[in-house]
């Protein structure tokens, strides 16, 4: 705000106020310099006094909530002005706020001059500034439309709604319209969904990993953001879909536009809504700021717009397993700087089955192991009243499991022989099987359709029409369990492959010296991997599961129990 101190006339005093909201800034005749000399040149041509300017650079005029407004405002309050002259209503707000201000206006007795609209003062004049005012919302609310409506039909043509960025791992085209592979970055993301989908790594560690080794950020600082890894982990960007899942999603002209042989990744587009308002905060100094305040809406997700885009190379197991790998977050305590090797769950109580939680004594530095419900809800919840000492039980652990890993064709033999049961649950081709579901699907949607065409033509009742489609709907529900039922089954099956084939590549041909010196943390990989089950009982023994578990409730073929290695507490 610029306050003028010459001395003025009462009835003649101006102030001047100027708006951008953005991108105006640099088109003629919005420009802050072009309205200011406009402005200028009125109240010199009508002898008007100006004693203060106001403007608002990068404000929107559909919100009250603009820091040279509230100073204009305050001045008006005060009696300080006779006129507010601005170039266009427009720049003065936009919406129903305008008849707010112009109400505000009236009750401090101070004129508004707009120059596109110089009415004067009468029911006429009145009417036709409202409606000024309501074409003008009017024209905003056509313009976002016709914004909303070709971002949309851009997207069903399968093109991408380029944002500030793209997907990391992937760059915009010449055109902006496509995605193309970025091989640096894509290797880095390659990577991360190695470690966590693979090797069982957290994301914190890989967050940690990342920044030790110098890998710059996505926005180019040196620092990580669990939110960001995260967050790519479960974008469909990188989870690869068949060109059949492909066809259900996208228009038949962007289909017919599709390497059949090829994978793709999708791009969903109006995933969520999104408004923005804004906040006058006061800082601690006193002075005021004006955030932009977003708040989003989760959209339907049948209401979604997907696009393809270029195959990641990350295989689709690869990314359901990092994607099943935080679906819990699952922690892996590090309390009091010791690294507790059967967390995470781990290890069970074998009363009630919960997870066993940790305890650490630091008077005499002891750490059990105990049942985090006994010691949680009270024996009431399980009556588990034995500890595990930390040291002992993992080290009886370990004996036993690098006993496992010693032996290689005892390590093949039993990964092979649960492998063997995990394909043999399959019955038939899980190709086959897979393309048989999506059939099914296919034929739901073309049936739902033709319901749609009888209800329109009034050869179905209402009533009929939406007691089959809720019949149909159920049935589509019932399909999509059991194609990613199967898809899940065959990622599990990979997952098994690669696990038993690191185990028997990375670990089995370490010499005894070297395996007896890993790390807890390396240990407790290998325990995941493993899918090692431990049970502690109430008679201080413990039992170990080596092999996976699989969808049935049977249990591995190579469980031990071993002797106790545990204290009752009090003891």
């Amino acid at each position: 705000m610029r306050q003028m101190e010459s001395a003025v006339d009462t009835d003649r005093r101006a102030a001047l106020y100027i708006r951008v909201s953005g991108d105006e800034q640099m088109k003629k005749g919005y420009s802050l310099p072009d309205q200011r000399a406009e402005l200028f040149e009125y109240c010199e041509r009508e002898g008007l006094e100006i004693v203060a300017e106001f403007e608002d650079g990068g404000y929107s005029g559909y919100f009250l909530e603009r820091p040279g407004l509230d100073n204009l405002r305050d001045l008006v309050a005060s009696g300080g002005v006779d006129v507010v002259v601005v170039s266009k209503r427009d720049r003065w707000a936009r919406g129903d706020i305008t008849r707010h201000l112009r109400r505000e206006l009236d009750r401090n007795g101070v004129r508004l001059v707009a120059l596109n609209s110089q009415t004067d003062d009468s029911p006429v004049g009145r009417l036709t500034d409202n409606i000024l005012d309501d074409f003008s919302e009017y024209e905003r609310i056509i313009i976002m439309d016709r914004m909303r409506r070709g971002k949309r039909r851009k997207a069903q043509e399968g093109k991408i709604v380029a944002g500030p960025t793209p997907d990391y791992g992937f760059r915009f085209d010449e055109s902006r319209n496509y995605y193309e592979i970025d091989e640096k970055n894509m290797a880095v993301m390659r990577r991360i969904f190695r470690m966590i989908g693979a090797e069982g790594i957290t994301i914190s560690a890989v967050r940690k990993a990342l920044e030790s080794e110098g890998t710059p950020a996505p926005k180019g600082g040196r620092m990580w953001s669990r939110q960001f890894i995260r967050s790519r982990i479960l974008s469909d960007v990188y989870l690869l879909h068949s060109v059949e899942e492909i066809f259900r999603i996208v228009l038949p002209a962007v289909a017919a536009s599709l390497d059949p042989s090829a994978s793709y990744g999708v791009w969903w587009y109006g995933t969520q809504r999104h408004t923005t308002t804004r906040e006058v905060r006061v800082m601690s100094n006193g002075e005021k700021s004006y955030p932009k305040v977003r708040n989003s809406v989760d959209v339907p997700r049948e209401e979604w717009i997907g696009v393809p885009v270029p195959d990641s190379g990350i295989p689709r197991d690869l990314v359901l397993a990092a994607r099943n790998a935080i679906k819990e977050n699952k922690k892996c305590s590090n309390a009091g700087r010791y690294f507790w090797q059967l967390t995470g769950s781990v290890m069970r109580c074998g009363q009630c089955g919960v997870a066993m939680g940790t305890n650490h004594i630091t008077g005499r530095d002891a750490r059990y192991y105990r049942c985090t419900s006994r010691y949680g809800r009270g024996v009431g919840a399980c009556t588990m009243s034995k500890n595990f000492r930390a040291e002992k039980t993992e080290a009886t652990v370990w004996n036993f499991v690098s006993g496992v890993l010693k032996e290689p064709e005892r390590l093949r033999t039993g990964l092979d022989e649960m492998l063997s049961r995990e394909q043999a649950a399959s019955s038939r081709n899980p190709e086959e099987e897979e393309r048989s579901w999506l059939k099914r699907l296919s034929d739901i949607d073309r049936q739902k359709d033709r319901l749609l065409d009888l209800y329109l033509d009034e050869k179905l009742d209402k009533a009929r029409y939406e007691a089959k489609v809720r019949d149909l709907d159920r049935s589509t529900e019932t399909a999509e369990v059991e194609l990613e039922r199967l898809r899940n089954r065959q990622s599990r099956i990979r997952e098994l492959e690669r696990n038993r084939d690191a185990l028997l590549e990375s670990y089995a041909r370490i010499i005894p010296e070297q395996l007896d010196a890993l790390l807890p943390e390396e240990r407790h990989r290998i325990y995941k991997m493993l899918n090692l089950s431990i049970l502690g009982y109430q008679d201080g023994s413990i039992e170990l599961t080596w092999a996976y578990e699989g969808p049935s409730p049977d249990r591995s073929n190579d469980a031990s129990r071993l002797p106790g290695s545990g204290r009752t507490r009090g003891t």
